[in-house]
């Protein structure tokens, strides 16, 4: 009570004029659970304590500025969990106040969302595939992608049809690739990562807030030397989930850049980076130096070694929290090793990095990139036989492998009940 009190004070003498206002402008901005332990935050929370009902009015004539002329349309669409903690109380003090008319901007809402879809795929018979393809790819985001919650939406109403659709289509599909690769053994082929689901952005609200991020939070970048090993995290969508990274500026510099995967709670600052801190586990590079090696890490413990990392490589991590195991590579296929993690499931573990000093990164998340080696003339080809006997498949090839194996499953599952 006696520091709360303390901080409540300094609050108002750091931000004499109109403190409440200021009060409710830094809860809005810059409050998350990154920066809950901060100083500023915790005065403006401890002025929030002694002024509430001051502090809340603040707070809806802010989110009504922020959001004029529709805020109760913007209150029905914006998703709480992705917003400061400000804007959080002040989504709830609006509903409090505006809640009919909230809830009727909802119900327009949902109404546009669920013909979205039937307008851009009117042929019936097309729906069962476009949804499939549209849904699938990364769960976690389908309820901010307008056309992806329409699929959605048609789905559930449409189930069984829906389910029969997709089931010729994998058939078909498994066809297809046995008429293209029935000759060859099914040990020889390498697919791409196609249908494995993707974390889509970094999670601002548990990485370090003095990263800069950009471009939708897809992008993150250290500021010279801020902080100590910034880290930021991307959430798992699934239980198997991909990473991917390319890494846009990797200037000579100081401090460890490290990429992979950690268990929830890892620090987003002054830990020893990923694979060399304990519950972690992939790769780190000291980018001060010119002769190291990156090390494959677990725990703290090298299991092997790539080459430095450069400008322009991409960097995966694809991960099943279920079975256990997690493979990091660089270029796909240049260079990867699998590692061992203890069995969980996706909400106890995250995607992690650190960064070296003025080292950005981006999130790729698109499957049309070719995951396969180039011929000597640069183009991509659906199939490809290098020299130990694997056939890379493209992205398309994949899916129609992975199609296949299900039908196989599916056979070998009647015969055994026979």
């Amino acid at each position: 009570e006696k520091e709360n009190t303390e901080r409540s004070f300094a609050f108002r003498e750091a931000y004499p004029d109109d403190t409440t206002s200021s009060c409710a402008n830094i809860l809005c901005t810059q409050a998350n659970p990154a920066s809950a332990s901060s100083d500023l935050i915790l005065r403006a929370k401890a002025w929030q304590i002694r002024n509430r009902m001051e502090v809340n009015r603040a707070l809806r004539s802010w989110f009504q500025k922020k959001y004029s002329p529709f805020p109760s349309q913007m209150c029905s669409k914006l998703i709480p969990e992705r917003q400061m903690d400000g804007v959080k109380e002040a989504m709830d003090l609006w509903k409090t106040e505006y809640g009919n008319e909230v809830a009727r901007c909802k119900s327009q809402n949902d109404v546009a969302i669920a013909s979205l879809f039937t307008t851009m795929y009117p042929i019936d018979h097309e729906r069962p595939l476009a949804a499939h393809l549209l849904v699938s790819t990364s769960p976690s985001i389908n309820n901010t992608i307008p056309l992806a919650a329409s699929a959605l939406k048609w789905i559930e109403a449409r189930r069984e049809f829906y389910k029969a659709g997709v089931e010729q289509w994998e058939l078909r599909s498994a066809r297809q690739f046995l008429f293209l690769y029935g000759r060859h053994n099914l040990c020889e082929f390498k697919p791409a990562h196609q249908n494995v689901y993707c974390a889509q952005v970094f999670n601002r609200s548990t990485s370090n807030p003095e990263l800069a991020y950009s471009n939708n939070d897809m992008s993150v970048q250290r500021p010279g030397s801020a902080s100590c090993y910034p880290a930021a995290f991307a959430d798992l969508t699934n239980d198997r989930c991909m990473f991917r990274v390319r890494i846009d500026e990797a200037p000579r510099s100081s401090n460890w850049l490290t990429f992979g995967v950690a268990k929830r709670g890892m620090a987003n600052s002054s830990s020893d980076g990923v694979g060399r801190t304990a519950n972690t586990w992939g790769l780190s590079d000291d980018r001060s130096s010119t002769s190291s090696r990156t090390s494959v890490s677990s725990n703290g413990t090298e299991l092997a070694q790539f080459r430095k990392l450069q400008q322009g490589d991409v960097l995966t991590a694809i991960v099943d929290v279920r079975e256990g195991w997690v493979e990091v590579s660089i270029n796909e296929n240049e260079a990867s090793h699998a590692i061992v993690i203890p069995p969980g499931t996706s909400d106890e573990y995250v995607f992690a990095m650190t960064f070296a000093n003025d080292h950005r990164v981006t999130i790729i998340s698109d499957t049309s990139m070719a995951m396969m080696p180039l011929s000597a003339t640069g183009a991509t080809k659906s199939m490809m036989e290098v020299n130990d006997g694997t056939i890379y498949l493209n992205s398309d090839h994949s899916c129609m492998w992975n199609n296949f194996k299900k039908q196989l499953k599916l056979i070998l599952t009647e015969n055994d009940e026979d």
